[in-house]
């Protein structure tokens, strides 16, 4: 048997292969006969590369994991406002018990105001 990486999993190469994940990136995995080997390589060349069978079972055991990329962290925010603007929390109003009615706090009198149109006869 020989064991081969091919270069790209979207890719035909006449044998059924396994995809497997070779970092961010793709790949695929073939075990085939030494005659299917020389016709493999004949036909797409600098595509596929020999491996050994012992690198051909660690790929096959292997756990696809995310080994190039980081999970963003994501935050909610109101869509009616400027992302890059800074905006005040907004503090608490504490409304006290009022001490006095508002009656004695507040003096309504008389306002004499001046006609000025009536001036100018």
């Amino acid at each position: 048997m020989k064991y081969f990486l091919l270069a790209t999993a979207n890719r035909k190469y006449g044998l059924p292969f396994e995809e497997v994940e070779f970092g961010v990136l793709k790949k695929g995995i073939l075990s085939c006969s030494a005659k299917d080997a020389k016709i493999l390589v004949k036909a797409h060349g600098a595509l596929v590369s020999e491996i050994t069978e012992e690198v051909y079972n660690d790929f096959k055991k292997k756990e696809p994991v995310l080994t190039s990329t980081t999970q963003l962290r994501t935050v909610y925010q109101d869509p009616l406002k400027d992302p890059n603007a800074v905006y005040a929390e907004k503090a608490e109003v504490v409304q006290a018990s009022p001490s006095a009615k508002a009656s004695d706090l507040v003096t309504i009198g008389d306002v004499v105001v001046d006609d000025p149109l009536s001036e100018t006869e």
